[in-house]
């Protein structure tokens, strides 16, 4: 009887915790400070919502809705890894300049990727849907031993 309940306590609550912070970013003001976060955190609970409500009638509409809102959320992340930076950054002019170089390399690997998306040789009708796989495959790469 407590698993039946885990599972849903677990859906539920950082949706409660991810509203409970846009709530608190929207009383404090900091949504003007830190917008790709508070996108970020919009984002994030209202397309779990969704996915909520579109459980019963799963299909093509759920995994669009998915894929869709997991390359919108992992471009927001990358976004909110920069903003952050950018405001810890701010004080000091050394950080600064590296942090203009860091912007270089994001440049370069960005045109990168939409050069190998270009001349990938992904096929079929998933074209798209394959390259957001690959793109959330990279962007949440980690390390194993």
């Amino acid at each position: 009887m407590r698993l039946s309940l885990l599972a849903p306590a677990l859906y539920v609550i950082p949706l409660a915790l991810q509203a409970a912070i846009t709530v608190l970013m929207i009383r404090r003001g900091l949504f003007k400070a830190f917008p790709i976060f508070f996108a970020y955190t919009v984002l994030v609970p209202s397309r779990d919502l969704v996915l909520l409500l579109l459980l019963p009638n799963s299909g093509n509409r759920y995994a669009s809705v998915f894929w869709w809102g997991d390359a919108i959320a992992i471009l927001l992340s990358i976004g909110v890894v920069i903003e952050v930076l950018r405001h810890l950054f701010r004080p000091y002019p050394f950080l600064r300049f590296i942090f203009r170089g860091v912007w270089v390399v994001a440049v370069i690997a960005t045109t990168s990727a939409l050069a190998l998306f270009h001349n990938s040789s992904l096929k079929g009708a998933d074209k798209l849907l394959e390259s957001i796989i690959l793109m959330e495959r990279s962007a949440r790469f980690e390390c194993t031993r």
